[in-house]
């Protein structure tokens, strides 16, 4: 079951990267807050599918470290 649930996964990763992908481009001549909205719903339907098919979580910590001026944040994946 774990194998069929991560093909469809793939599948629709796939998928949406190719329409998204088409939708970013074709959104070029807008402003940038206007394409980065296609950006972001890829983002989230990714962690929605991931959590719906395959049953994955996350969890932030340490989101109060986080400056409210600009700044780089290096991310530490595990």
């Amino acid at each position: 079951m774990t194998l069929i649930r991560s093909l469809l996964f793939e599948v629709y990763f796939f998928a949406s990267i190719c329409f998204f992908a088409l939708m970013c481009a074709l959104s070029s001549f807008l402003t940038y807050p206007k394409r980065f909205f296609f950006a972001r719903v890829w983002g989230q339907s990714m962690l929605w599918v991931g959590r719906w098919l395959c049953g994955l979580r996350y969890q932030v910590e340490g989101e109060e470290n986080i400056p409210d001026h600009a700044s780089v944040i290096l991310i530490k994946h595990s």
